[in-house]
């Protein structure tokens, strides 16, 4: 027999490599890259869908915790105590979702404020000191598709304050009640007292001091609501809605504030209006305009989250019929409940 050589491969000697051409290589690299490309929107997709998924349930948590809150103490909270009734005047007092928050698993935040203060809760800081309990983040309260910071600080809005607070997603709804009172200033904006209150359910007085004289079921007048004044229906009643931070400066005020929207929100303004500029040519588009500002917003395209009476939560969707349908899901006892959508 032949000797045959062989390399430390187990090749024969004379055998020839083989090995990828440059044509090849960039080939392989460009298909490579296709599929990454390809691949990147699907993962985006069904990382916003668990957002999305997780940022309904915290709606749907925060009705719970609403309802368990109405169980104990027979009545739902006020959306604040802020302005007072009987024309006592104006008090930053306590907001809607430091009420709730030993519902919300979260009873040991709870503990630490003190609801008896005259002063209110927001400037209150954990006993010996310098942290601000609203500064404390609240995962029910934090939509996890809002990029806003988890704390930010505020404009002063309240209290004349900076200090970092937590962020709020999700604020108690005042339903399709008509603005009384009067705009910011510095903005001027005018639509709230035109377009989109027309279709507005007049049921307010300035001050109101009854549950007849809401709306919706928050409000920012210790004015609390019981769940037989719901007369439309649990399931066909807005509770709660989301909201942007970075989209309105009274929502900046955080979780721990009488002046983050709950009770103030309202179905008059369309779903997703945008307010979101900070320097807007335009009144209305501005964050601290004090009107359109006032409308559920959210940064999932299309719609925005609410949480209903009878504790469920769904996406309604921002082409939804503005002038009936919304208004009506608004409003607690119009006598139009509204069947599916």
């Amino acid at each position: 027999m032949a000797n045959i050589s062989l390399t430390d491969a187990g090749r024969p000697a004379n055998a020839h490599r083989r090995a990828f051409t440059l044509v090849e290589l960039l080939v392989v690299i460009a298909i490579i890259g296709i599929l990454v490309a390809l691949l990147l929107p699907a993962v985006q997709a069904a990382r916003e869908a668990a957002r999305r998924s997780q940022c309904l349930n915290n709606c749907k948590q925060i009705v719970l915790a609403t309802l368990n809150y109405e169980a104990t103490n027979q009545t739902l909270p006020a959306g604040a105590i802020h302005w007072l009734p009987g024309g006592a005047g104006f008090q930053r007092k306590v907001g809607l979702l430091a009420k709730i928050l030993p519902y919300a698993e979260d009873a040991t935040i709870h503990g630490l404020l003190d609801f008896d203060d005259p002063n209110g809760t927001e400037l209150q800081k954990i006993e010996g000191t310098e942290t601000y309990i609203a500064s404390i983040p609240i995962a029910m309260y934090a939509c996890p598709s809002d990029d806003t910071p988890l704390t930010g600080n505020n404009d002063g809005n309240d209290g004349g304050v900076r200090f970092p607070r937590a962020k709020t997603n999700y604020v108690g709804s005042m339903g399709s009640e008509k603005f009384v009172g009067s705009g910011n200033p510095a903005a001027r904006c005018t639509l709230g007292f035109s377009e989109y209150n027309r279709v507005a359910l007049d049921t307010t007085t300035d001050v109101p001091t009854r549950a007849d004289d809401i709306s919706g079921v928050f409000s920012r007048h210790d004015v609390p609501v019981k769940l037989k004044q719901i007369t439309d229906g649990l399931s066909k009643t807005i509770f709660f809605g989301e909201v942007r931070p970075s989209c309105s400066v009274h929502v900046s005020s955080g979780w721990n504030s009488s002046n983050n929207l709950c009770g103030l929100a309202r179905t008059t303004i369309p779903i997703n209006f945008d307010t979101c500029a900070t320097d807007s040519p335009d009144d209305c588009a501005q964050w601290n305009n004090w009107v359109t500002e006032w409308g559920f917003k959210s940064p999932h395209p299309g719609g925005a989250h609410f949480g209903f009476g009878d504790g469920s939560a769904k996406l309604l969707n921002d082409d939804i019929e503005f002038e009936t349908v919304y208004q009506y899901l608004g409003d607690k006892a119009d006598g139009f409940p509204i069947g599916a959508f």
